[in-house]
């Protein structure tokens, strides 16, 4: 996963797309419909995405975090978790272009 993210994501002046990144998938787990997801892990996934990042690496740290409190538990919250991450970091990168 920060392999796609280094991939994904062009490095900024101050942080700015690495945190334009992490308001992009807090937003869309706070308005999240997903069930199983939110029941289990919205609220502790938000906690985690509520720190400011200013590096790519920063931004990495947490979203592993975050893929760490869901793996091996429930396959779909995975799943669900590397998709909103994945459409995040495409609607920054067509922001930018």
């Amino acid at each position: 996963m920060v392999s796609e993210l280094c991939a994904t994501t062009r490095r900024s002046e101050n942080g700015l797309i690495e945190e334009r990144a992490r308001t992009n998938i807090l937003w869309k787990i706070q308005n999240s419909k997903n069930l199983e997801f939110n029941k289990n892990y919205r609220e502790h996934a938000k906690q985690i995405l509520s720190d400011r990042v200013n590096t790519i690496f920063e931004l990495a740290i947490i979203f592993e975090k975050v893929e760490s409190l869901i793996r091996d538990e429930h396959i779909s919250s995975l799943e669900f978790w590397r998709y909103k991450l994945y459409q995040a970091l495409m609607d920054g990168v067509k922001s930018q272009d």
